[in-house]
């Protein structure tokens, strides 16, 4: 154990055993700096295989650091766990490969994280119900920059990133790809890729920007009849703002892509659920989607947004993109490509792509909108069937701004710009 300082710059720890805590370095009331250092084959009967900190002085700094095979075999924190008090853990340009716990196989620690660059991979999983990354409640608010979190699997519970009781959150050009999530009891309420539980004493900010969520999943025994609510992300007790995020090819039985209170903007969504609904997601709460495109299938109710309180929908694409249903366990209702309550409104709005209905539900039309029950044509903006000079002109409006998901970004690479004008004069008068 390390009172005081720790300063290590470069070496390795291979194959340290520890007893009740800390396979590797075991920190008291310490301030620690690390910078290319490598601690692997680590490991406790306790909790924390690669590195524990403990106490309300202890701040731990790690850069270029990696983790390898790290493992707390019947506790938390498989390569790094941070107790309650402890005051701060930044991590930059650092690793997880492998490392194993019965909660947090990478880190778990209280909402005191900045990580920048950070790499969570694939982890010896199964047996561990919880993430890559484990928060707890207490704490200033944690933010994650560039991390990337890749194909991970659980039981039941989130597979890359799980928060209790959380206060601030942020999540900044951020990957959640590849993750699992095996249904093996948790029924409905079995997890996805990420979820978050925020404390209901705290508003502060849950933030996702420029995130990309791909091929997420909670699954179950036969692999086309999916599990759970938000396949990608699950946010419960507060509203989350998705910003500039792209989701595809997640699926869950609810809410393939988003389960949350949710304010959407310029986001491109896509993603399935089965038995359930809200293929691209399931919002509740005061939630509004905004210059953004989503497409989505229930196998069998068939919405791509589904909402269960009033939801306000602004300059999107919505989609349905229907296939024959795998498993339904009841006739299918109100085949739309939304399902939105009384109180909802709608502007600015193309439906494409649907089989009875664009909307089912009591919803206030605000204008603007347009319906097509086949595939829109991308160049065809305000979906007035012609691609011409009103559309130009929205491209020329929305000129040179950071645009993913908005009609005007006509290829979806984020950005309104000249290919975009390309694609509308090359659609000219069809």
């Amino acid at each position: 154990m390390i009172f005081g300082s720790l300063i290590m710059n470069g070496g390795s720890m291979v194959g340290c055993e520890g007893g009740e805590s800390s396979g590797g370095i075991d920190l008291e009331r310490s301030d620690a700096f690390c910078s290319d250092v490598s601690i692997s084959d680590c490991s406790t009967d306790g909790f924390a295989g690669g590195v524990y900190g403990y106490g309300e002085e202890t701040s731990i700094v790690l850069e270029d650091c990696r983790f390898t095979a790290n493992n707390a075999w019947t506790d938390v924190g498989g390569a790094i766990r941070c107790d309650v008090a402890v005051s701060s853990l930044e991590m930059s340009r650092c690793t997880f490969d492998d490392n194993f716990a019965f909660v947090g196989n990478c880190v778990s620690a209280p909402n005191v994280v900045n990580a920048v660059d950070c790499e969570f991979n694939a982890q010896n999983m199964f047996d561990s119900p919880v993430a890559h990354v484990s928060l707890g409640g207490i704490g200033t608010g944690s933010r994650f920059t560039r991390c990337r979190f890749i194909d991970a699997e659980t039981p039941d519970l989130a597979s890359s990133f799980r928060a209790t009781q959380i206060g601030g959150l942020e999540f900044i050009d951020c990957e959640f790809s590849g993750n699992r999530t095996i249904d093996v009891g948790g029924g409905v309420d079995t997890e996805g890729a990420v979820f978050i539980s925020a404390a209901p004493d705290d508003d502060s900010s849950i933030l996702f920007s420029g995130c990309r969520f791909s091929d997420n999943q909670i699954c179950c025994w036969l692999e086309a009849n999916y599990a759970g609510q938000g396949g990608a992300l699950r946010v419960v007790g507060r509203q989350v703002t998705l910003e500039g995020c792209t989701f595809d090819f997640n699926r869950a039985a609810i809410g393939g892509s988003i389960h949350a209170e949710a304010e959407i903007l310029n986001c491109v969504i896509d993603g399935s659920a089965s038995v359930g609904s809200g293929g691209g997601a399931y919002l509740y709460g005061e939630s509004s989607v905004v210059n953004s495109k989503v497409t989505g299938s229930a196998d069998c109710n068939y919405p791509a947004i589904e909402a269960g309180h009033a939801v306000s929908i602004e300059g999107c694409t919505i989609s349905g993109s229907f296939g024959a249903p795998f498993i339904c366990l009841f006739e299918p209702v109100d085949l739309a490509v939304c399902r939105f309550p009384k109180g909802s409104t709608v502007r600015d709005t193309r439906f494409c792509d649907y089989s009875e209905a664009a909307i089912a539900g009591a919803w206030v039309d605000l204008g603007g909108n347009s319906f097509n029950p086949a595939a829109c044509d991308a160049a065809d903006l305000n979906g007035d069937g012609e691609v011409d000079g009103a559309d130009l002109a929205l491209v020329l409006a929305a000129w040179g701004q950071p645009c993913l998901g908005c009609a005007a970004d006509v290829n979806g690479d984020g950005e309104v710009n000249g290919a975009d004008l390309a694609l509308i004069l090359a659609g000219w008068g069809r």
